[in-house]
């Protein structure tokens, strides 16, 4: 919630300083209806566009290119909804220069908010807050590269405990601790109860193993 409260204050900013620069620049003719009625169509038609492409927090790991993919795909149905809606209702002329610079400048802007947001929280990371902590059941090529996929970027945030399996694997990073065979799984959960995730890689014919920790881990999720 700060973080979409802190984008449409920078959508709201950005039109009352482009507002003022167009009077500035004699261009004040552009808007045919009161300031206060543009800022609540402008926010409203953003909030519209971002409901499923906002920020997206539950992603541990993002790339830049995807952020201002993200960001790029909301400016451009922004400006389209808003195109319209201002059109049709005659609140402003959206054929002058006013609107199309807007809408540039607010693309760089959030573009340049969000890479900076990303980058504050990396750092945050990094330093060993906001991390979630998981464990792996099974040490097969899977597990070893979930391993090195969670670990190796500490900036992701993430914090792997160690691995059950029938026996210890040899051939798992030092780094990862044998926790115990997989039964042991759900007394382990059970004990430790501040795991976030838990990655199963055990093969098919384990079910009597796989079924139990998944209706554990479920009805874990369903007391949060």
């Amino acid at each position: 919630p700060r973080v979409r409260r802190q984008r449409q204050m920078c959508i709201r900013d950005r039109f009352y300083i482009f507002y003022l620069w167009a009077i500035y620049r004699g261009k004040y003719t552009e808007l045919t209806a009161t300031l206060p009625q543009v800022l609540i169509i402008i926010i409203l038609c953003y909030l519209i566009c971002s409901i499923q492409g906002g920020v997206v927090l539950h992603l541990r790991k993002i790339y830049p290119y995807q952020i201002i993919m993200r960001v790029f795909r909301n400016v451009f149905y922004f400006s389209i909804l808003t195109d319209t809606v201002l059109s049709v209702g005659k609140f402003m002329n959206i054929c002058s220069l006013f609107f199309p610079a807007y809408i540039s400048t607010l693309f760089l802007l959030l573009s340049l908010f969000r890479l900076t947001f990303r980058d504050i929280l990396k750092r945050f990371r990094s330093q060993g807050k906001n991390i979630r902590y998981v464990v792996l059941v099974g040490s097969t090529s899977n597990n070893i590269e979930m391993y090195h996929e969670l670990s190796d970027d500490p900036s992701t945030g993430y914090k792997v405990n160690g691995y059950f399996d029938d026996k210890p694997n040899p051939e798992m990073p030092s780094q990862c601790c044998y926790l115990g065979r997989p039964e042991e799984v759900q007394n382990y959960l059970k004990k430790n109860s501040y795991i976030h995730y838990l990655f199963c890689c055990l093969p098919s014919h384990r079910s009597e193993i796989i079924v139990p920790c998944l209706l554990y881990t479920s009805d874990a999720a369903d007391e949060l």
